[in-house]
Formats: C-alpha cells, sequence, structure tokens
C-alpha cells in the first residue's frame, strides 16, 4: 500500500501541480492486468493495481483541461525483475522497454493502455466473463506463477492470510 498506493498519490500530486501550473506534463501510473479484478494469490497486489487504474482513469479526465495527460499502463506479465525475487514463473513475459514504448505512445490519446498481445487478448476475454468467473481464472494463472512452496506469501499474502486465520 506505501508503494503502490501512497507513494503514487504524493508524487502524483506533485508532479501533476507541477505541470498543471506550466500548462503541459505527462503522467504514466503503472497499473497491471490484474487491476481490474481480484487476483487469489496476489489478492493485496490486485488491489492496489485497482487504485491505480481508478486514480488514473479520474485524473485522465480532471487534468486534460489543464494540459495534463493522464494514462494508466495496465500490462500482463513483464520481465522487470519481480518475478524472479518471489519465486514466481511468468512465461511469455513481454520486455520492460516494449511496456515502455506502447505506453508512451498512446499516452495523450488514452486512460488505459494494454501492451502487448497477450495482455489484450487476456484482458478482452476475460472482460465478457462474469466477475466471479474473471477471478477464478485469474486465480488458476496466479497457481501457475507461484510455486507451491511460497504460493501466497510473496504474491499477495493468500497463504500467509490463510495461515494466520
Amino acid at each position: 500500500i506505501m508503494v503502490n498506493c501512497l507513494a503514487v498519490l504524493t508524487q502524483t500530486h506533485h508532479f501533476a501541480r507541477r505541470f498543471a501550473k506550466r500548462g503541459s506534463g505527462g503522467l504514466v501510473l503503472m497499473g497491471s492486468l490484474v487491476g481490474f479484478q481480484g487476483a487469489p494469490l496476489a489478492g493485496h497486489y490486485a488491489a492496489t493495481k485497482a487504485y491505480i487504474q481508478s486514480f488514473a482513469e479520474a485524473l485522465h479526465r480532471e487534468l486534460k483541461p489543464l494540459g495534463v495527460d493522464v494514462i494508466s499502463s495496465a500490462p500482463g506479465p513483464t520481465h522487470s525483475g519481480f518475478a524472479e525475487s518471489a519465486g514466481m514463473t511468468m512465461a511469455n513475459a513481454m520486455a520492460a522497454s516494449k511496456v515502455a514504448e506502447q505506453t508512451l505512445r498512446a499516452l495523450g490519446y488514452r486512460a488505459t493502455v494494454l501492451p502487448g498481445i497477450l495482455t489484450k487478448v487476456l484482458a478482452y476475454s476475460l472482460a465478457m466473463l462474469p466477475r466471479h468467473t474473471r477471478v477464478f481464472v485469474m486465480g488458476k494463472v496466479m497457481r501457475g506463477m507461484v510455486s507451491s512452496k511460497d504460493e501466497g506469501d510473496e504474491a499477495g499474502g493468500g497463504k500467509a492470510l490463510r495461515d494466520a486465520l
């Protein structure tokens, strides 16, 4: 929450004021595909990314008249170093440079970008399903990424929370 919500809020507020004062600028908020529904085994992470998504959508409208562009980049699996340190496996992950390139190309044109073909396929195919089914599917995806030894501990507290209860 401190990194994905409070830090994003603080930095966005600081730079949005600066950009609005000069009448131009752009803000990229890093969301995630998991921010569009709950993600078992990564619930906490998904919730913080939902915050970023909602925040970016609102700011996109609020700041546009002041000359400030805002976009939420909501990629799927991305090679960022996180997966390795969390003991996760991500097949078909996108290069971070490609995420950045596609995000910057979309800045100023829309509120959200879904970088990469895999991200688009996942997002649009899930969008047609009822929310409870999307959560179920994301649980299956997360189980495939998280090793059984660490299941939930690093990804969102699922197992740790169950053990505590």
